[in-house]
């Protein structure tokens, strides 16, 4: 493990990394979920979410051990080397390549969608092909400066997602009532099983956020601190954006297409567009996060000798 890690710079701190956990999971799902949740549990929406974040806990807890035992890069590919193989590492470590590069593809076009929402006249072939292969150049070369720069990039990103999400909490209870707020009542509603599991994916994203573990500076006491306090921060927004949105919008909630871009719409609609803004920069920093954290999965492998070993060769300015 320490072997495959030679050469590189443990520069990401618990800021960092709490950073990067809360960068990688709260996405532009956070924008339109409240939605999806008041319409398949109704009052119950904010304890499913509440049962999701203490599941997601206890799997938080797992990486966070493991994660300060064996941080090396690629993250859960390195320490399941360690515990079972290497056979066992190369599976894990491949299938969270390929779910990262499709989420990937995934989400920069649906960032240009939003682009596109906000100036018409970006709608075009030409300009979003632009956007897209410009987008892929600046996040090649923000990493291409070193794991220190590219952290603060996210760092950076993650401030800016936050700042709707805050207006939306700070602007909720001045906007809101709490009469709209209704206590859950039993028994559970059906879909309250589907609501709880799809806010545990929600929640996923510790995974992510460890696989540069090998440029994670003292990680026995970083990994679990950042951890825990990126899932605080993670559970509080969630949550709390969840009760904003059913405070404002009540029972036109589940009918909504863009819950939280509808709290502030009640101002007025640049209040609406800013919201929307909002989740373009959203799916944006998203994107910062997985080009910080997945190209270090290719150079973990090439150093166990499953890819070439030119694509683990660090480049001289970042060598200690």
């Amino acid at each position: 493990m320490q072997a495959r890690d030679a050469g590189l710079v443990r520069g990401i701190g618990t800021g960092g990394l709490a950073a990067n956990l809360v960068n990688y999971t709260i996405g532009a799902s956070v924008f339109v979920v409240p939605a999806l949740a008041a319409g398949s549990a109704g009052a119950w929406a904010p304890v499913a979410l509440i049962v999701a974040a203490v599941a997601n806990a206890a799997i938080t807890v797992c990486y966070a051990e493991a994660g300060a035992r064996a941080a090396t890069s690629g993250g859960q590919a390195g320490f399941t080397t360690r515990a079972f193989g290497p056979f066992a590492g190369f599976v894990a470590g491949a299938i969270t390549y390929l779910a990262n590069v499709l989420a990937a593809g995934a989400i920069l076009p649906a960032a240009s969608d939003a682009l596109a929402a906000l100036l018409p006249w970006f709608a075009g072939a030409a300009p979003r092909a632009g956007f897209l292969v410009g987008w892929a150049v600046l996040l090649v070369l923000v990493n291409a400066r070193g794991v220190a720069p590219a952290t603060r990039a996210v760092q950076v990103a993650l401030v800016i997602k936050l700042l709707p999400l805050l207006l939306v909490l700070g602007l909720g209870p001045f906007l809101g009532d709490p009469a709209r707020i209704a206590a859950p009542v039993l028994p559970l509603p059906p879909r309250f099983g589907e609501t709880v599991l799809l806010a545990v994916f929600l929640f996923a994203g510790v995974h992510g956020s460890l696989i540069a573990g090998g440029e994670i500076r003292d990680p026995p006491r970083t990994v679990p601190r950042a951890l825990a306090l990126g899932l605080v921060v993670i559970t509080t927004i969630y949550i709390g954006v969840q009760l904003i949105a059913q405070g404002v919008l009540g029972a036109d909630l589940p009918a909504s297409a863009t819950p939280l871009a509808d709290v502030p719409g009640r101002i007025g609609p640049g209040w609406r567009a800013a919201m929307l803004a909002g989740t373009l920069v959203a799916m944006l920093g998203w994107t910062l996060s997985d080009a910080l954290s997945t190209p270090r999965l290719v150079f973990a492998f090439a150093r166990d000798g499953w890819l070439p070993a030119g694509l683990g060769r660090l480049a001289a300015s970042h060598v200690p």
